[in-house]
């Protein structure tokens, strides 16, 4: 074994269950495991797999540290955290993202945090990957695309100690805890699952935090599993809209829905327009096209994902 996994394997464990749930993340799980096992040394990992067809299980047959369990098909990233959830034997669970690679702990401060946890408690990103995690994380995204973010919601602001929500792809809870405010909403399939858990958090009266202990980086949307990106932008509308249904009602989410709709459909008519379509050619037939079929994807994922209970309310909305 190299220097540092030596050194780990030396150290006393702190007593914390990290679940990994992986699906097609064969490119980074293994530098994730290795830098898991050589920073925290945790007492138990659980990766929990969404059925992947790339290798991902396979890249840990070498790790035998490492309790793997395999869904019958892909069950979403709130689905499986809870199989794993249910499968630990710590009373601290530390939810990780695949691509979410350790670089340093505070050892002393970390178990200090596992010892006393309370509430829901995120992590610090550093270096260039400074502005692909922590608690800014969907802040980015929802600038990028200003036009459709529910317009209700407050974002919080990196360094804020006591931010409204806490990214899931670094997070650690107490089990009982955990289970006693339900879990992961099995209802999300992908995106927006931590901002729901720390909503209910926050109404049972817990805190949620930020913590130093941990510094990691994040190379942010490597761990979906889809290199085009369709089917996890289709997840996180479907998202902002179930979520905005559960905080602001459901007359809210149908002008959330709407307003996305129509801004897809608007801009690929924009597109469309002879002066543009002069100026930019194909680019602008292209950009047109590809609006469109981001829409249509959206509801085949409504489509494709209802049967099994994900996203009731939005896929009502955008399928009647």
């Amino acid at each position: 074994p190299d220097p540092a996994s030596r050194q780990a394997s030396d150290r006393p464990s702190p007593d914390v269950s990290v679940v990994v749930v992986t699906y097609e993340s064969s490119a980074c799980i293994a530098r994730c495991i290795d830098a898991l096992s050589a920073h925290l040394n945790p007492r138990e990992i659980l990766v929990v797999d969404n059925n992947s067809n790339d290798g991902t299980v396979e890249a840990l047959a070498n790790a035998p540290s490492v309790e793997v369990i395999v869904n019958g098909s892909n069950a979403g990233f709130g689905r499986a955290c809870n199989v794993g959830a249910a499968r630990s034997r710590s009373e601290a669970i530390l939810f990780l993202n695949p691509d979410a690679l350790i670089h340093r702990v505070d050892k002393a401060r970390f178990r200090t945090l596992v010892d006393s946890a309370h509430g829901v408690h995120g992590f610090a990103s550093s270096g260039p990957a400074a502005f692909k995690e922590n608690a800014i994380t969907m802040d980015v995204l929802d600038q990028a695309f200003t036009p459709l973010k529910p317009r209700e919601i407050t974002l919080p602001r990196w360094p804020r100690r006591r931010p409204d929500w806490v990214s899931g792809s670094a997070l650690l809870v107490n089990g009982s805890e955990f289970r006693d405010v339900g879990g992961f909403d099995e209802r999300f399939f992908l995106y927006y699952e931590d901002r729901e858990l720390c909503a209910r958090y926050r109404r049972a009266g817990a805190p949620i935090k930020v913590s130093r202990s941990i510094e990691l980086a994040h190379e942010f949307g490597t761990s979906s599993g889809d290199a085009s990106r369709v089917f996890p932008y289709a997840c996180q509308i479907l998202s902002w809209i179930e979520y905005t249904a559960l905080r602001a009602g459901l007359g809210r989410a149908q002008q959330e829905m709407t307003r996305v709709r129509s801004f897809h459909r608007r801009m690929a008519k924009g597109l469309s327009t002879p002066p543009l379509r002069s100026l930019l050619r194909t680019r602008a037939e292209q950009k047109a096209t590809q609006l469109v079929s981001l829409w249509e994807a959206v509801e085949y994922a409504a489509d494709t994902l209802r049967p099994s209970g994900y996203y009731p309310i939005a896929s009502e909305l955008i399928l009647q």
